[in-house]
């Protein structure tokens, strides 16, 4: 597995707008670990970094969103919270993937999916490549009645592939306008890294964090003006506001 990148640890906790110690006992190190290594003095073990990431994920999505601080602290919008909605939401996901994708991206959708929504039921439907995703999008929403659709793909380092994910991403946006159903794409090449394991962490990255957007648009769709304008990216780390 690729190593956390443990720079975006300050950060997200500074957002999420909880204490080093918070975090230290939901991750379950000490304190002066996560001290360390938020000033840069110590790299922590990937066992390590892996429970303060997994703990900063809980959080964040115990939140809701709401530890991103405004003008007047925390926003809290909803009564009832958004893990409460996604873990008691029965409605339906329809999950598009390929065979020409390196990675087997419909099974990171799914375990994630799983782990925040087990009353959920994903509808799984594999293509050949991304110019075959638009119709497979359209079919799990009208046969499958699918609420929301996430589709994953993998496009090579050739130009030509570049020119269809263009068409496909225009025929998934037809499928939303004519369906009135959101199509989420969490879309990679594999140039956005040179290095196996570098690509692996982004893709991992990116399939997580567009399930966990998914699973907010079917519970709770509300729940994401709390992000809005806070520069949120999916395969990299957040960019935040600008500073003016």
């Amino acid at each position: 597995m690729p190593f956390p990148d443990v720079a975006q640890i300050a950060a997200t906790r500074r957002r999420l707008g909880i204490t080093q110690h918070k975090l230290a006992e939901e991750s379950r190190v000490s304190q002066s670990l996560v001290s360390k290594i938020e000033s840069g003095r110590i790299m922590p073990t990937y066992g390590n970094a892996k429970m303060i990431f997994d703990a900063l994920e809980r959080l964040e999505m115990e939140s809701g969103g709401v530890g991103i601080m405004g003008a007047s602290g925390p926003s809290k919008r909803h009564n009832l919270p958004l893990p409460d909605a996604i873990r008691h939401c029965t409605g339906r996901i329809g999950l598009v993937d390929t065979t020409f994708s390196r990675i087997d991206t419909a099974s990171i959708a799914i375990k994630e999916i799983k782990r925040l929504a087990s009353k959920v039921t994903i509808r799984r439907y594999t293509v050949p490549g991304i110019r075959d995703t638009p119709l497979a999008c359209k079919l799990l929403i009208e046969r499958q009645r699918c609420g929301v659709v996430l589709v994953t793909g993998m496009v090579s380092r050739k130009g030509i592939e570049k020119q269809i994910e263009n068409q496909a991403v225009q025929g998934i946006i037809m499928v939303q306008l004519h369906t009135n159903k959101h199509v989420i794409t969490a879309f990679f090449d594999e140039d956005e890294a040179r290095d196996r394991r570098k690509l692996y962490g982004i893709v991992l990255d990116r399939v997580r964090k567009h399930s966990q957007n998914a699973l907010k648009l079917l519970a709770l769709p509300a729940s994401l003006t709390d992000y809005a304008g806070f520069g949120i990216r999916q395969g990299v780390r957040d960019v935040g506001r600008f500073k003016v």
